[in-house]
C-alpha cells in the first residue's frame, strides 16, 4: 500500500492537471506502456527556446510545463535516442500516449495539428521505407502552412544523414506558405546553405581571415582539389580531426589544398589546439561557433565535418568518415 502522502500528492496533482495551463504556458501530459521510470528530453531544434529540459517518467506517466509565447514545434527524445516532433501551443494541453515497443506510433492529441500528425504516423507505419518518404513529402506539401507540416519535414527530411532529392523543394514550399514562421525561418537558415553545398554543387566563393592574419579563398587553390575540415577544441575528436587533416596535407604536398575551420567561440582555445598539434596549413577561426559567417555560408551542421572539393570547384562529398575521406582524397588527387 502506498503511503498516505503519496496518495494525497497524486490526487492534488490530478486536480491541478485537470485544469488547463495558463495562456502563456504549454503542457505535455504523457502516459507510457511498458516503461515505468525513465527520462525524456525535450528541446527545440528550430529556435523555440534554448537549452534542454529533462522530463522524469514516474510509474509510466509525466506532466511537463514550460512558458511559451507562440505555438512551435518541439522535439521529444526517448531513452533509445529516437525522436518525435509535436506541436506545442500556449494555453493548451497536449496528451501523449505511447508504448515503449512502438515509439514511432506515439499518439499526440489535444490539438488539431497533433491529431493529424498521430493519424499520419499510424499510416506511415504500414508503408515500405521508400513509400514512407513519398508519403511524408506529400504531407509536407499538403500542410506547408501549418506547424504539423514543419514537424514532418523535421522528422523525415531536415535532420537526416543524407538529404533526399526533394528536400530543397519542400523547404521552398514551407517558406512560401509560412514566410513569417519563426520555426520555418530557422530551419531555412540552418538547412538551405547545406542543401546548396552538397555533392555535385559548386563551392561558393568566400574570403576569410586566418589565425596568422592572412586571408584565404577557394581561388587560392585553383586547379587542384581542396579539403575543408571543420573542428572545435571542445569536441572529443578535435585532435583526431586535425591529425587526419595534417596527415592528408603531408601525404600530398602541393597536390591538394587543406584548410581547417574552427568552430570555437574562443580564438585563444583554437590557437592553443593548433599550436599543440603543430598545424601548418591555414586555419580560420571567427570565434562565433556554429554561427560563424563561413560555417553558415558552407551549411555546416556538425562540429567535426569536412567538404571535399574537386579541382574543377565542384563538391565531391561532405562529412565523410576518416577512412572514406582518405580514399576519396586519393581518387581526387589522381584525377588532376
Amino acid at each position: 500500500m502506498r503511503p498516505l502522502y503519496i496518495i494525497l500528492y497524486t490526487v492534488l496533482l490530478s486536480g491541478l492537471v485537470s485544469c488547463g495551463p495558463d495562456k502563456g504556458t504549454m503542457r505535455l501530459k504523457g502516459e507510457f506502456k511498458k516503461l515505468n521510470n525513465a527520462e525524456l528530453y525535450i528541446f527545440s531544434e528550430v529556435g523555440g527556446f534554448t537549452g534542454i529540459d529533462t522530463i522524469h517518467i514516474q510509474d509510466g506517466s509525466f506532466v511537463y510545463e514550460r512558458p511559451l509565447t507562440e505555438a512551435q514545434v518541439l522535439t521529444l527524445q526517448y531513452p533509445n535516442l529516437s525522436r518525435t516532433y509535436f506541436v506545442a501551443v500556449p494555453g493548451q494541453t497536449v496528451e501523449f500516449k505511447a508504448s515503449a515497443e512502438r515509439l514511432a506510433e506515439a499518439d499526440f492529441s489535444g490539438t488539431e495539428e497533433n491529431e493529424r500528425l498521430s493519424k499520419f504516423r499510424i499510416r506511415l507505419a504500414t508503408l515500405k521505407p521508400d513509400d514512407q518518404r513519398l508519403a511524408a513529402a506529400q504531407y509536407v506539401r499538403d500542410n506547408a502552412a501549418t506547424l504539423d507540416g514543419l514537424a514532418v519535414f523535421l522528422q523525415h527530411f531536415a535532420f537526416v544523414e543524407k538529404a533526399a532529392p526533394e528536400t530543397l523543394s519542400l523547404l521552398n514550399a514551407l517558406t512560401a506558405a509560412a514566410p513569417h514562421s519563426r520555426g520555418v525561418n530557422e530551419v531555412d537558415r540552418l538547412l538551405r546553405q547545406r542543401l546548396q553545398h552538397d555533392a555535385g554543387d559548386e563551392l561558393s566563393a568566400f574570403q576569410a581571415q586566418t589565425l596568422n592574419a592572412g586571408t584565404i579563398s577557394p581561388s587560392d587553390f585553383q586547379g587542384k582539389p581542396l579539403l575543408i575540415g571543420f573542428f572545435a577544441s571542445w569536441q572529443n575528436d578535435a585532435h583526431a580531426a586535425l591529425t587526419l587533416l595534417r596527415r592528408i596535407s603531408r601525404a600530398y604536398p602541393g597536390q591538394i589544398g587543406v584548410v581547417g575551420v574552427s568552430l570555437d567561440l574562443s580564438k585563444e582555445s583554437c590557437q592553443n589546439l593548433v599550436e599543440r598539434d603543430s598545424i601548418s596549413f591555414p586555419i580560420v577561426c571567427e570565434g562565433k561557433g556554429m554561427r560563424s559567417p563561413l560555417a553558415q555560408k558552407l551549411g555546416v551542421r556538425y562540429a567535426t565535418g569536412n567538404i571535399l572539393v574537386a579541382a574543377n570547384g565542384k563538391i565531391i562529398a561532405r562529412d565523410l568518415k576518416p577512412a572514406d575521406l582518405e580514399t576519396a582524397v586519393s581518387k581526387a588527387v589522381s584525377r588532376q
